[in-house]
């Protein structure tokens, strides 16, 4: 009997035990965004990814029985953990059977993956599904359910996301940033971005109120909203025709300044079961909404930075950037996000604590938006 030599066996044993395993990209987070029953879109599924480690194209497969149609994505070199498959589950059960169903599922192995598998009548649902980079940086995909025989209505009949006012002025949504347990970015001093925005946010609504606008408040007080609640409530708010959206920024401590942010459209092409002609009747509505956002956005940042120099002259404007967050994300109006400040930066942390300059950037706020929907009046 030959003998194995022992240095073979040995490096064998070492090749095993040294090896490291293979990084994933760990799901860290699950929203679905319910959208209005007039509305193009039905819903969306978010995920966000660790930002550490590359995220890959999904492999999608699609199938059809008896008039049920099933698309699955799966993420190979994934990971999902038990809190976040509960925390989805409990999300997806909330949705109209009717309309679709979703599951999601994480798979071990050599190389695990997570599995994103949607269920529906494809005469009635389509779907369009698109990765994007998010604003800090996460890794995402995104998933939109399609409202198919509203769109095959609305085709060729372009412009269809004109905004239309519900009142003599228009409606707004004032999503007030974080609350309750969550306290957002802190200042040197502890001052909670939370603090900072609901006093923004409701000398606001009473500014806009004044002027004549329908408002909607995200939250008046201190209490926790999440996030896909937040953008469910702004998108079945019928007489709201846009969302603003305020929030104080963080990083280092000589950061400082004003900047504006709106959706920027995503087109990855991972995938859509639309016709040409629903395609393309999608794409402009998109384009239409996101030129909105993006005129709402720059006409806001203007007056902010005209406001906000009255009381401290030395205020930078960082202008008006696109990318994605969640309620840029999952909104179907009009929307933007306001970072009014730096709470880490010692001169705008005072500034943004004072009511005085909190009324500045409130009157900031509605000047923008006047002269948005004043804009739009005369297209």
């Amino acid at each position: 009997m030959k003998s194995v030599p022992v240095i073979a066996v040995a490096l064998s044993w070492f090749c095993l035990v040294s090896a490291k395993p293979e990084p994933v990209s760990e799901l860290n987070q699950v929203f679905y965004h319910a959208a209005g029953p007039s509305s193009i879109e039905l819903g969306k599924v978010v995920f966000y990814f660790a930002k550490e480690v590359p995220l890959e194209k999904p492999t999608i497969t699609q199938s059809i029985e008896h008039g049920i149609k099933r698309v699955e994505f799966r993420f190979d070199g994934a990971h999902a953990s038990r809190g976040t498959l509960a925390a989805a589950r409990e999300l997806f059960a909330k949705i109209d059977k009717a309309m679709c169903t979703i599951e999601l599922q994480a798979k071990k192995g050599n190389r695990p993956s997570v599995v994103l598998r949607i269920a529906y009548n494809p005469e009635m649902v389509g779907f369009e599904s698109d990765l994007f980079d998010a604003i800090k940086h996460e890794k995402g995909f995104m998933c939109t359910l399609l409202n198919k025989p509203l769109l095959q209505r609305l085709s060729g009949t372009m412009p269809i996301l004109k905004t239309v006012s519900t009142s003599k002025r228009g409606g707004i949504v004032i999503d007030m940033g974080h609350g309750g347990q969550d306290h957002g970015a802190l200042s040197l001093h502890s001052i909670a971005e939370k603090d900072i925005t609901l006093g923004i946010g409701m000398k606001l609504s009473t500014l806009l109120r004044s002027a004549g606008f329908d408002v909607t408040c995200t939250r008046s007080d201190d209490s926790f909203v999440p996030l896909d609640v937040r953008t469910t409530l702004c998108n079945r708010c019928d007489k709201a025709d846009i969302v603003v959206s305020i929030h104080a920024n963080s990083g280092q401590s000589s950061a400082s300044g004003i900047e504006t942010f709106c959706y920027k459209p995503i087109h990855t092409s991972s995938a859509s079961d639309l016709s040409c002609t629903a395609q393309k009747t999608y794409n402009a509505a998109l384009l239409s909404r996101c030129n909105q956002s993006l005129s709402l956005a720059q006409s806001i940042q203007g007056s902010l930075i005209e406001q906000a120099k009255k009381k401290q002259c030395t205020v930078v404007s960082r202008g008006v950037k696109q990318a994605a967050s969640q309620l840029l994300l999952g909104a179907t109006k009009p929307v933007v996000l306001a970072e009014v400040g730096f709470l880490t930066n010692p001169i705008e942390s005072a500034l943004l604590s004072s009511d005085e300059y909190q009324q500045a950037i409130a009157r900031g706020l509605l000047n923008g938006i006047c002269a948005y929907f004043t804009a739009s009046a005369q297209v």
